[in-house]
């Protein structure tokens, strides 16, 4: 019960605090303040880390061919992008080679945090993401 009343509370508490909660993946680009993946194969999990285990049972993925992401953040947004915890540039960001696999990505506008999670590529993918907020 106090879990319940706790999930309906948060998003209006966060509001009032003036934090952003992680923009949530929408596959079909329906949702107007969420993560829209274009690409068929590559998969979008919302406020995930890429573990040591998966690390590992992709090495061999990372040998592969290197996939391309594009950033885009809606109108005329701009924002930084970090990928594994490193900085990438600032959206639009167009062809961004990385290898296939796992990826943690999270993208800020200062700092509020427009959208973090983990992007799946499998080889020889690639995609193009937009942020709306």
């Amino acid at each position: 019960m106090i879990e319940l009343r706790l999930a309906k509370l948060l998003p209006a508490l966060t509001l009032a605090a003036g934090l952003a909660l992680p923009a949530a993946a929408s596959a079909d680009c329906d949702d107007a303040t969420g993560l829209c993946v274009q690409s068929g194969a590559v998969k979008w999990k919302s406020d995930a880390t890429v573990s040591a285990q998966t690390k590992r049972k992709e090495r061999k993925l990372r040998a592969k061919d290197p996939v391309s992401l594009s950033v885009s953040i809606s109108g005329e947004g701009r924002g930084t992008v970090f990928l594994d915890g490193r900085f990438a540039g600032v959206a639009p960001l167009n062809n961004f080679s990385l290898p296939p696999g796992s990826h943690e990505i999270q993208v800020r506008d200062g700092n509020r945090i427009l959208a973090e999670g983990v992007l799946s590529f499998p080889a020889g993918e690639s995609a193009s993401i937009e942020i709306r907020h």
